[in-house]
C-alpha cells in the first residue's frame, strides 16, 4: 500500500511540475527581460532612453509578477527530486544488507 501511495504522490507532482512550466518560462523571461533593461538603464546617460529602459523594465517585472504562482512546480520538482535521492538511497541500504548477510554466510561443509 505505500509503494502505491508513493505512485500516485509521485504522478501528482509530476503533473504539476509539467502544468507549470509554461508559467516558469514566462518567469524566466520577465526576469530576462527586467535584468537586461536594467543594466541598460545603468548604462545610459539619455534621459529619454533611460525612460524607455525603465517602462520596458517594468513590462519586464510584471511578466516576471505574473509567473510567480510557477514557483509552485519548481516546489514539486525539488520534492520529487528528494523523493527520488531517498528511493535510491534506501534502495542501496538494502544491497548493502544482503551483502553483510552473504558474507557471513559459510558454508556447513
Amino acid at each position: 500500500m505505500k509503494k502505491f501511495l508513493m505512485f500516485i504522490l509521485v504522478l501528482i507532482l509530476i503533473s504539476v511540475a509539467l502544468a507549470n512550466l509554461g508559467g516558469l518560462i514566462a518567469l524566466g523571461l520577465g526576469l530576462l527581460i527586467t535584468y537586461y533593461s536594467f543594466k541598460k538603464f545603468m548604462k545610459t546617460d539619455s534621459i529619454f532612453m533611460k525612460i524607455v529602459w525603465a517602462i520596458i523594465g517594468l513590462i519586464g517585472l510584471s511578466i516576471a509578477i505574473s509567473g510567480l504562482p510557477s514557483l509552485i512546480g519548481v516546489a514539486a520538482a525539488v520534492l520529487l527530486y528528494y523523493l527520488y535521492k531517498d528511493y535510491r538511497n534506501q534502495k542501496s541500504l538494502k544491497d548493502d544488507e544482503y551483502k553483510i548477510y552473504d558474507e557471513n554466510f559459510k558454508p556447513l561443509n
